[in-house]
């Protein structure tokens, strides 16, 4: 079991959707990464999204105003860097497959070594992966 929050996170807040699942979850071997400044939207493609709509001759306004109102939801604060809070769910992810797939449980355990200690991040495990 993954499970993946966000601090900045005001559509599935982790104190509403995430913390309570947690505590009664009973999967072994399960990890938790909390990220700070992320946003509900900070795995996901929205800050290209962001980059993009500019850039496409003839985007509906109505898309154009959709996508920049979602701008807060990858970090938390309209206009920040999307592309480490990805690149850090990519890692956490890759990570993950490694060790729960068994494709290289050490190189995957000592990746998430690597992601715990990095400023804003907090890994809590449960169980190991054999």
């Amino acid at each position: 079991m993954l499970l993946v929050t966000g601090s900045n996170d005001t559509t599935t807040p982790p104190e509403t959707d995430a913390d309570r699942a947690w505590a009664k979850l009973a999967a072994r071997p399960a990890w938790r990464v909390d990220i700070e400044r992320a946003g509900h939207q900070g795995c996901s493609d929205v800050g290209l999204y962001l980059e993009l709509a500019p850039q496409v001759e003839g985007l509906p306004d109505f898309v154009h105003d959709y996508v920049t109102s979602m701008a807060a939801d990858v970090t938390g604060t309209a206009g920040d860097p999307w592309r480490d809070t990805v690149a850090l769910h990519v890692r956490i992810l890759a990570a993950f497959l490694g060790a729960s797939l068994a494709i290289d449980v050490a190189a995957a355990t000592r990746e998430i070594d690597a992601v715990s200690i990095l400023p804003g991040v907090a890994v809590t495990r449960r169980g190991a992966f054999a």
